[in-house]
């Protein structure tokens, strides 16, 4: 019996071991999430969680198709978004990305952003608009400290 419970326990640990971090993408647009984006970063990294932000690409690459596979390998995209985030045709790419390889999309909504539909509706890809209408988005109801934390330990639970 005990070297049955010797080999059940290490095949536990071993499971422990094995056990991967969740990796996470953070999309945003610089012009107006750069802050928040790192934000976001330096409390996943804290929680010991796989975060990407773009300004790990590295230099000489092809930054696009780098930002398109950074999404493909990733469990979760968080993104967020901001009045003018969707007039980024790149933060389109990768929310097409991140519907196209069943990432789960985490929309965070600041900076007064909210998305109806019927305004973005022919300025957006249709995948974006159906992901937004139908996703639930964490919202900071207020530009302060305080908001921006909240939103993230929500995102955390």
């Amino acid at each position: 019996i005990e070297a049955t419970s010797l080999r059940l326990e290490k095949t536990a640990f071993d499971l422990l071991l094995a056990h991967q971090p969740s990796s996470i993408f953070i999309s945003y647009r610089r012009k107006e999430s750069s802050a928040f984006a790192l934000l976001v970063l330096a409390r996943l990294k804290a929680e010991g969680l796989d975060a990407f932000v773009d300004l790990a690409l590295v230099p000489g690459d092809d930054w696009h198709a780098d930002l398109m596979n950074k999404v493909k390998m990733r469990d979760y995209v968080v993104l967020l978004l901001a009045p003018a985030s969707l007039e980024s045709a790149v933060v389109h790419d990768e929310i097409k990305k991140a519907v196209e390889t069943k990432s789960t999309v985490i929309p965070i909504w600041h900076n007064g952003f909210v998305y109806d539909s019927n305004y973005w509706k022919g300025k957006v890809p249709d995948e974006v608009d159906h992901l937004l209408k139908g996703t639930h988005a964490i919202r900071v109801l207020e530009e302060s400290a305080l908001a921006y934390n909240n939103a993230v330990v929500e995102m955390l639970n």
